[in-house]
């Protein structure tokens, strides 16, 4: 067995009672309904590396953190220098300051949000940069 959700190495069985037995086979993890994917992403049910579009689970992640995402990432000396200090942060606006301080760059010196969102739900996920997830019962 593995810690890691999907990498069990071997197909493993647990009776919990005379007619109910639980199957734990490699490679499968099942999806819970009505949990959003943002979500399972998150908390390992899903690979980043997988999501195509991460800037809905960077939304997620930022509407539900205290202190505010820029705040935590400080990233505000990094904000594009055509926004306006009132204008709220999108999940694209962060991602691209977070990319800039962290040089992630494309060719021809433009910045990687993408590359940027998948760092930060993987620094969220193992619990890196002050981003350790938790949630109120």
């Amino acid at each position: 067995s593995s810690i890691t959700p999907g990498h069990t190495k071997h197909f493993q069985t647990l009776f919990l009672s005379r007619g109910v037995c639980f199957c734990d086979s490699p490679g499968i993890v099942c999806p819970k309904l009505g949990v959003p994917k943002a979500l399972q992403t998150l908390f390992g049910s899903f690979r980043i590396a997988q999501v195509r579009e991460p800037y809905h689970i960077i939304r997620f992640l930022a509407e539900r953190c205290l202190p505010p995402l820029p705040e935590l990432l400080k990233i505000a000396a990094f904000r594009d220098k055509d926004a306006s200090k009132n204008e709220p942060w999108s999940p694209l606006s962060i991602c691209e300051a977070f990319a800039r301080k962290k040089g992630f760059l494309r060719k021809g010196g433009r910045v990687d949000p993408h590359r940027a969102a998948n760092r930060s739900l993987t620094s969220a996920l193992n619990g890196f940069d002050g981003l350790a997830l938790c949630f109120a019962p």
